[in-house]
């Protein structure tokens, strides 16, 4: 991707009232031409099926809703350009073509105002017939890529390179094997589908990601695994997507046991995304099962420094540092959480044991005390009771 080209984040938006039939055409437009944008542009993509949630629901918003929906997706998402749009279906009286229209937006957050509005239409043969629409795929490619090379000058303005033309890589029974899925309940249909769907296209890069998900929840991590290095093969997506596939297939290969197989994946996907915490956390976990506790710390330092605020970088590294007898590097971390969790009970208890370990029963003794005023009746405080009761025998 140029590196002229601005952060832009593909999003879904589909009208509620949809007919449910018409699945296929769900998958089809809603948004094949998004996804070859993310393909074609390498930018930040929003599956249909990968990241539903993302999906901006609702087509009676008015104008100012519509505009302050499109601000809080850029903001949420740390984008400039959101390119979002919804379908519509219609039939003339009498007329037995029923027309598909696809509209959609550029928004440009940091002049809070449209840059482009534009749509295409298909037409589908049979309005009654609830079977793929015979769209002609050649056609299709020709719209994603006038609506995408409109998109991209109006991102960089009339001296942009010539955008390149491409093919929408899913084809469309595959994308109608993919919606269907996403219809279905069960977990062992959704399976099927899916499955159908690659022996149409065995480069949909989000059936990869749903079937491993499936996999896992099946506790058939062995599958999950290959769907993941499946879904890698034929990536389009973020470095961030990339890492948490990777991540995700070192989780399915702890559970099988596999730690060392688990920890390569987990390197991995720091390799995609070196920002991206949960890696090192995984690491940092293994390291200390394995009582590597030197290694533990300097994945755990790693996840600190790239999220200093990040409770589980100061909770892990002040469990690590107990189990080192590093009691000052310990309290180090205690505090912080304090700082944040001054009414948690265990914190104080553990900001305790720091003290008592380093000979200050004064500061000991005022923490186990705030333990007891915290959680009178609880696991804590009665643990501190405890502990201030043999203090006063001695």
């Amino acid at each position: 991707m140029s590196a002229q080209v601005p952060k832009l984040i593909a999003v879904g938006f589909l009208k509620p009232q949809f007919d449910s039939s018409l699945d296929a055409l769900e998958s089809l437009l809603a948004f094949g031409f998004l996804s070859q944008l993310g393909r074609m542009m390498e930018v930040q993509t929003c599956d249909l099926t990968l990241s539903g949630n993302k999906w901006m629901q609702g087509s009676r918003l008015n104008a100012q809703e519509f505009m302050e929906r499109l601000q809080k997706t850029a903001q949420a998402n740390r984008v400039q350009y959101v390119w979002t749009g919804q379908l519509s279906y219609s039939l003339e009286s009498g007329d037995s073509q029923a027309v598909i229209k696809a509209t959609y937006w550029l928004y440009d957050a940091e002049k809070n105002q449209l840059a482009l509005n534009d749509s295409f239409i298909l037409p589908r043969r049979d309005a009654t017939e609830p079977k793929l629409p015979p769209v002609a795929l050649d056609d299709f490619n020709l719209l994603i890529n006038q609506a995408a090379a409109q998109c991209r000058h109006a991102m960089l303005g009339g001296d942009c390179e010539p955008f390149p033309v491409g093919d929408l890589s899913c084809s469309l029974l595959a994308l109608h094997w993919a919606m269907r899925a996403s219809h279905a309940l069960r977990h062992e249909e959704k399976i099927s589908f899916y499955e159908k769907a690659i022996q149409e296209d065995a480069q949909m890069e989000v059936v990869h990601v749903q079937l491993a998900r499936l996999y896992k929840n099946e506790q058939a991590y062995e599958k999950s695994v290959l769907c993941y290095r499946e879904a890698l093969k034929y990536a389009q997506c973020s470095m961030r997507n990339r890492a948490m596939y990777a991540t995700e297939a070192g989780i399915a290969c702890a559970l099988l046991g596999r730690t060392e197989l688990a920890m390569q994946w987990w390197l991995k996907a720091i390799d995609y995304d070196p920002t991206f915490l949960n890696p090192y956390f995984n690491l940092a976990n293994s390291y200390e099962d394995q009582n590597n506790l030197l290694e533990a710390e300097k994945y755990f330092l790693q996840a600190q420094k790239l999220a200093p605020d990040d409770f589980r970088t100061y909770l892990n590294l002040a469990r690590l540092y107990s189990k080192l007898g590093a009691w000052e590097k310990a309290l180090e971390q205690y505090r912080r959480q304090l700082e944040t969790e001054e009414d948690d009970p265990w914190c104080h208890s553990d900001v305790a044991t720091c003290y008592l370990n380093l000979g200050d029963t004064q500061r000991a003794m005022a923490h186990l005390r705030k333990t007891v005023s915290l959680d009178p009746d609880g696991e804590a405080g009665q643990y501190a009771q405890l502990i201030l009761n043999g203090m006063s025998l001695n």
